[in-house]
């Protein structure tokens, strides 16, 4: 059983790198609009390999459903106030949206809130460093979101640059978010959440790169 949990890891992990080096070496060749269009497919590939990996499942619906539901929560109201990330809106390669806001960028808080909060407790002890720690490291992907989220139609800020209000905002969420995650610990194995989160990085990181 333990021997099967691990080549599956190895089979998931091994999918998401295909599909995200792909994408990075597309944009370097200037296919950027055709792989960007499938970021849906992304992030449902990694939702499902959190499902597919997870060492043990209890809880595990409930887990997810929270940061799903709070980041789209926290986003309808940043798209229709302003706050607390500032003026913003969707724009069309992150799939289906309900008032203006894709379904699917709850999905991605979910992934990022599971990748990040295992890597800070790895390192962090009590409930509030666990949520700091893992909004930190939330706020760090941002940082290298915003400059390309609008050369690739996610989404766009009025005055077309992120203002400091939205790392404030993303923090903020973050740490609510976090605070909330801890208690239901969801196992997996360790190698997981730092894949999931060093490919979101190598990929805002390189796309920065070669796009700016």
């Amino acid at each position: 059983m333990i021997k099967f949990h691990a080549v599956r890891l190895q089979i998931a992990i091994t999918i998401l790198w295909l599909f995200h080096v792909s994408a990075l070496v597309g944009i370097l060749l200037g296919y950027d609009q055709w792989f960007v269009t499938k970021t849906p497919l992304n992030l449902l590939l990694c939702a499902a390999a959190i499902v597919v990996c997870i060492v043990e499942h209890k809880r595990l619906l409930m887990a997810l459903s929270m940061p799903l539901v709070l980041g789209l929560v926290a986003e309808w109201i940043g798209v229709h106030t302003g706050y607390p990330f500032g003026d913003y809106a969707y724009g069309e390669n992150l799939g289906p949206k309900v008032a203006g806001v894709p379904l699917l960028i709850g999905v991605n808080w979910a992934i990022l809130t599971f990748a990040t909060a295992g890597i800070a407790a790895e390192w962090a002890h009590t409930r509030w460093s666990k949520a700091l720690l893992a909004a930190l490291l939330m706020t760090v992907l941002d940082i290298w979101m915003e400059p390309v989220a609008p050369l690739f139609d996610f989404w766009t800020f009025e005055g077309g640059q992120a203002p400091l209000l939205n790392y404030g905002g993303w923090m903020l969420v973050s740490v609510i978010v976090q605070y909330l995650y801890v208690p239901f610990e969801v196992h997996c194995a360790r190698s997981l959440r730092w894949h999931l989160y060093a490919l979101f990085l190598l990929f805002f990181a390189g796309s920065t790169w070669i796009k700016l």
